[in-house]
């Protein structure tokens, strides 16, 4: 059976946007300036250390520490995407094991997770604290597939952002990009995704597909 992985934020949790605002908070806190539209698309799906590549010599801690400030404030705000809850629920009853490799905290991926009934569906959450490396590295992924007992050539993982199809395929898996939340298909294109997912429903398409050709 195929093994189901998801990235979080901007597929399955609407929390991009609190995201973004959170770093522009820390940037104007330090820097004096707005976060600017290329630097958010750079920090995108990365951990906060990116920060050093954007900003080097600023003082990056004070910027993260206000970032987290006011994301904390907020974060109980966040919500999943619409018919991202139904997707899950029937997926696991349906058996496939399920887990998320994100490069966000595993305290807050957690906690957003489990207000939202959704922690229970996954066997594994791979996040931040647990690798070195980052997508679009493979290395993550194939740290959930080896945590679920899964050859990765039978997972599959799905995705909002360019980072998450080229990890996939690093990872020899095939990648689903996901149209539903934060994810355009313009961006995605040149990233070539195996499969296209307009809304959640559609990725239970895609695995009778594959169910097929499995028989």
């Amino acid at each position: 059976m195929t093994t189901i992985l998801f990235d979080l934020d901007g597929t399955i949790l609407d929390s991009e946007s609190l995201s973004r605002a959170s770093y522009d908070v820390g940037i104007q806190a330090v820097l004096r300036r707005p976060l600017r539209p290329e630097e958010a698309e750079y920090l995108v799906g990365k951990p906060f250390r990116a920060l050093q590549d954007l900003f080097p010599g600023a003082d990056v801690d004070e910027i993260v520490r206000q970032k987290f400030t006011f994301y904390e404030q907020e974060h109980h705000r966040i919500r999943p995407y619409p018919g991202v809850g139904d997707l899950l629920g029937d997926l696991r009853r349906a058996g496939y094991p399920l887990g998320i490799v994100t490069a966000k905290l595993r305290r807050y991926a957690h906690i957003e997770l489990e207000q939202n009934g959704l922690l229970e569906h996954f066997s594994v959450v791979i996040c931040q604290e647990d690798c070195r490396a980052f997508k679009p590295a493979p290395d993550p992924l194939l740290q959930a597939a080896h945590a679920l007992d899964a050859d990765p050539a039978t997972c599959i993982y799905i995705g909002d952002q360019p980072t998450d199809m080229r990890a996939a395929a690093a990872a020899r898996m095939p990648g689903v990009a996901a149209l539903w939340g934060e994810g355009q298909a313009d961006r995605l294109r040149e990233a070539a995704p195996q499969y296209w997912a307009n809304a959640p429903g559609d990725v239970l398409h895609i695995l009778r597909g594959l169910a097929t050709r499995e028989d």
